[in-house]
């Protein structure tokens, strides 16, 4: 049904690039399970010393394991948002139970300007952003989602590419030591690097 209309929609584009992105537009929508889980999410009860870990992309699942061992490690519970592209290919399948986030919420990447706008991220300790690209969009996940200042303030990111830094103006991030990498190239105290020999 979803195919049909998709197909529909676009017969009525004219534009052979813009029929390809709506039809991956309306290809993406899950419309059903994101209310759902939104409904879910506005409910859950959040405890102290908890981590928000969300990848708004629909890639770097195989990442979401090494992040969400990271923190449990450090003593915070955690609570994960991705979506259903990266849940499909079952990125925490070896993940040890001990390590598995208590929540686990799916959303379109359609549907994540408006999740970064729920009050409800406010109780979180912290925000990790696990990109601060948004391919979907094809900008800063910042400036695609629209994320609020005040969530900002309480957020730690990964970024996947130095020249984002000064692209995305992410100084601020590194200067608060709230920016990481997967290897630190630059050598800058100030920006944290994950490394798989500790």
């Amino acid at each position: 049904m979803r195919k049909r209309i998709r197909e529909t929609i676009c017969a009525l584009v004219p534009n052979k690039n813009a029929k390809s992105k709506v039809r991956h537009y309306i290809g993406a929508l899950h419309l059903y399970s994101d209310i759902k889980n939104a409904l879910s999410f506005q409910r859950i009860n959040i405890n102290p010393n908890t981590i928000m870990v969300i990848e708004p992309n629909e890639c770097h699942g195989e990442c979401l394991c090494s992040y969400l061992k990271y923190f449990k490690d450090l003593g915070f519970n955690t609570h994960l948002i991705t979506t259903p592209s990266v849940m499909k290919l079952k990125p925490l399948f070896e993940l040890p139970k001990k390590y598995f986030p208590e929540k686990i919420f799916q959303f379109s990447p359609q549907q994540f300007p408006f999740i970064f706008n729920l009050k409800k991220l406010e109780d979180y300790s912290h925000i990790f952003l696990c990109s601060t690209h948004n391919y979907f969009y094809d900008k800063s996940n910042i400036e695609a989602l629209n994320i609020p200042l005040n969530l900002q303030q309480n957020m730690i990111l990964m970024e996947h590419d130095l020249r984002h830094i000064k692209k995305y103006k992410e100084d601020s991030f590194v200067q608060n030591k709230k920016l990481f990498v997967i290897t630190n190239f630059e050598n800058d105290k100030n920006i944290g690097y994950v490394t798989t020999n500790s």
